[in-house]
């Protein structure tokens, strides 16, 4: 036996075939006429397909029959659909025989089946980050052993993702807080806190979270509640919330092992869904989606720093939108991208205040590089896995139409840069530097055969799609460097 009760009843289709082949045209003529003895073929068979006929007709000689079945379950209906195939067949079959000796059944099968979990995987989970976090007292204190979160992992292992950070905290409200503020600014695309959604007075996981979220989603603990209360009359008793941090994805799980792995039942591989849906993608039916944030793509804004020239941080320097580093954002998010700002060590702290719905990436101090460079390949190395889409924060004149044409470009072409240039002079701060592109130059960098830091050589390493620079467009890439520029 095979135990399904783990599964989710969802709505499921198939549809089988079966021919029945005839000897001679008179049998194909006698049913269309209704001239067999026995009655009428056609209502016969859809009646012994207990109404789940959808459709008998006639090809030739042949009789093709299909047979539709919808249910809402746990299992599939493929081998209903096949036995109202068979019978059908089989009806027709007992109805000719006296006026067709050379009847024969052939091809009973399965044409299409809908509605299992298969139909909803995602495979595109290799740009994911996941980070699981227990709550726990005692485990915190080694009084006891987590089998929870470990529960968790190999769930999420199952489902093509891999559990990055692992860490065990107690059931302290600041510490939680703490722990999620640092995951979301870390770029994690998932984090499920597993432990404190009871009602004792130590769990206070859902308190903790709530005042988080940027933005929550009830609805996936309301399907997981659902799920568990088939399950058990307690399951109503979980407090666990769902919702966004920034960009992050936070589930909060019950702290017992059954009650993890329930909710992991209720929400994989379904969940995945969300990043779609959240990184600005439509729904479509009519074909698949188009998906920059996980087939591997952020946009950048570069963020600088402090200008001698200019006096004063130009990613704060006020626009008519806001600040320049709002303005290029902007821009970058009509293209669907989720944005990312590279930030440096000094602006970090008060770019938290100011731009708390963006993600920062601050430059990775272990890098000695200096420029623009240090912010592109510090955000690399944070998404190893996504193609970087680049703008620095001072071209404020900058044109969403050559922003357009430059997602074009790349999207259409396989090269590991994409730039404009004016005559001979490259413009390598609106870019796309792809990660196949970007480990080359860390791994140059690395082995300490980068011999220049300036992203004109780096773009000469680089297998580079370079397209002219319209006139119309050039004023967009004016840098303002001194207020004298503005």
């Amino acid at each position: 036996m095979v135990d399904i009760t783990h599964k989710v009843s969802s709505l499921r289709k198939a549809i089988a075939t079966a021919i029945v082949k005839t000897s001679k045209q008179e049998t194909i003529d006698a049913i269309q006429n209704r001239q067999v003895p026995k009655g009428d073929v056609f209502e016969f068979a859809r009646a012994a397909g207990l109404l789940a006929i959808k459709k008998t007709s006639d090809r030739g000689l042949n009789l093709l029959i299909s047979v539709e079945v919808h249910t809402i379950y746990k299992t599939g209906v493929e081998v209903e659909a096949m036995h109202g195939a068979s019978i059908t067949a089989l009806t027709i079959y007992d109805m000719l025989k006296p006026i067709d000796k050379g009847i024969e059944i052939s091809t009973i099968k399965l044409a299409s089946k809908k509605g299992g979990k298969g139909d909803y995987s995602d495979h595109t989970t290799a740009g994911l980050r996941c980070a699981v976090v227990v709550c726990s007292d005692s485990v915190a204190a080694g009084s006891k052993q987590d089998m929870a979160g470990k529960a968790v992992m190999q769930k999420l292992q199952q489902q093509g993702l891999s559990t990055a950070v692992y860490t065990i905290i107690p059931d302290e409200k600041e510490i939680i807080q703490n722990k999620a503020k640092q995951l979301s600014e870390e770029g994690y695309s998932l984090v499920l806190f597993t432990g404190g959604t009871g009602l004792s007075p130590r769990d206070i996981t859902p308190e903790a979270i709530s005042p988080l979220f940027d933005r929550e989603i009830p609805g996936i603990m309301e399907a997981a509640r659902s799920y568990g209360q088939q399950r058990t009359p307690y399951a109503m008793l979980s407090r666990g919330v769902a919702g966004f941090i920034q960009h992050t994805l936070v589930l909060t799980l019950p702290g017992s092992t059954r009650g993890a792995i329930e909710t992991m039942d209720a929400l994989f591989p379904y969940i995945i869904h969300i990043f779609k849906i959240a990184a600005g993608m439509r729904h479509d039916n009519n074909g698949p989606m188009v998906l920059w944030y996980y087939s591997g793509a952020h946009s950048v804004v570069l963020c600088g720093g402090q200008s001698s020239r200019m006096g004063t941080d130009k990613a704060l320097l006020p626009h008519v939108s806001g600040t320049w580093a709002q303005l290029a954002a902007g821009k970058l998010s009509a293209l669907s991208m989720p944005v990312v700002l590279s930030v440096n060590q000094s602006q970090h702290a008060i770019f938290q205040k100011i731009y708390s719905t963006y993600r920062l990436v601050k430059d990775d101090p272990a890098l000695s590089v200096g420029g623009p460079l240090h912010g592109i390949l510090s955000t690399h190395l944070h998404y190893p896995a996504d193609d970087l889409f680049i703008l620095a924060c001072d071209m404020i004149n900058m044109q969403q139409e050559t922003l357009q044409e430059l997602y074009n470009q790349y999207q259409h072409n396989d090269k590991e840069a994409y730039i404009f240039h004016k005559q001979e002079e490259l413009e390598p701060l609106c870019a796309i530097y792809t990660a196949k592109g970007l480990q080359k130059i860390y791994t140059l960098y690395t082995r300490r055969q980068l011999q220049r830091y300036s992203l004109k050589y780096v773009l000469e390493q680089l297998d580079t799609r370079s397209t002219a620079i319209p006139p119309a467009w050039e004023p967009g890439f004016a840098n303002f460097n001194s207020p004298a520029d503005l």
